[in-house]
């Protein structure tokens, strides 16, 4: 998720930086672009650099917060349900992992999303 988030942000502020360069060099030279649009275009763009650092550290807190969700399971018996594949079973959770699909839980040797879980016992 985080990954594909920070490329197109990426390409997005690659793509506002050529076009204001662009702006810039075909501006009319006897009517040059206004200072303050020049100035609230580069606000913008500090306004959407901050916005990503932002999104980058509240997507860590979530992993920490999803981490120590699992971690509180390790030991206990869950039951669970993963429509996707039409797997149904129980057993004790072994160990947790972060995988590029989201948090799983090791269930008697087999991964389980955590988001399979119906009841901890």
């Amino acid at each position: 998720m985080s990954d594909t988030a920070g490329i197109s942000s990426s390409v997005a502020r690659d793509q506002f930086l050529q076009l204001l360069v662009t702006q810039m060099r075909h501006q009319n030279p006897l009517d040059p672009m206004d200072n303050t649009e020049f100035v609230a275009q580069l606000a913008q763009l500090s306004s959407l650099e901050q916005l990503e650092n932002l999104n980058g550290k509240f997507e860590q807190v979530l992993l920490l917060q999803e981490l120590g969700s699992g971690a509180n399971l390790i030991g206990r018996y869950v039951t669970y349900f993963e429509p996707n594949q039409g797997l149904r079973g129980e057993g004790w959770v072994e160990s947790i992992r972060n995988t590029p699909q989201g948090l799983q839980l090791v269930v008697n040797g087999n991964p389980v999303p955590i988001q399979s879980v119906q009841q901890v016992m």
